[in-house]
């Protein structure tokens, strides 16, 4: 297997978002040193490539989570009738 392969890991929702959780603290984190006065130019020009990579992934993940949810969650009449997924008595389309 390459770097570049994909891969399918088995995570439970809860993990999934314990996952999702941790990269927003990391990246607030990054922000943090990045923003602090005391943090050298060239340690800013590796958190910017590090949070350039936390990001990306976070919307990776974000965006094959809500993929997932969506086609594994049922439709509610509160909606109206249309084929929208609830999340919280929240219609969305």
């Amino acid at each position: 297997m390459t770097n570049n392969d994909n891969m399918n890991i088995q995570l439970t929702r809860l993990e999934t978002l314990d996952i999702s959780m941790s990269i927003i603290l990391l990246i607030h984190d990054v922000k943090n040193e990045m923003d602090d006065p005391e943090t050298t130019e060239s340690r800013k020009t590796v958190l910017k490539s590090t949070l350039k990579k936390w990001e990306n992934l976070r919307i990776k993940i974000k965006k094959q989570f809500e993929e997932q949810d969506i086609s594994h969650s049922p439709t509610r009449r509160g909606c109206a009738g249309r084929n929208q997924y609830v999340s919280e008595n929240i219609c969305l389309k």
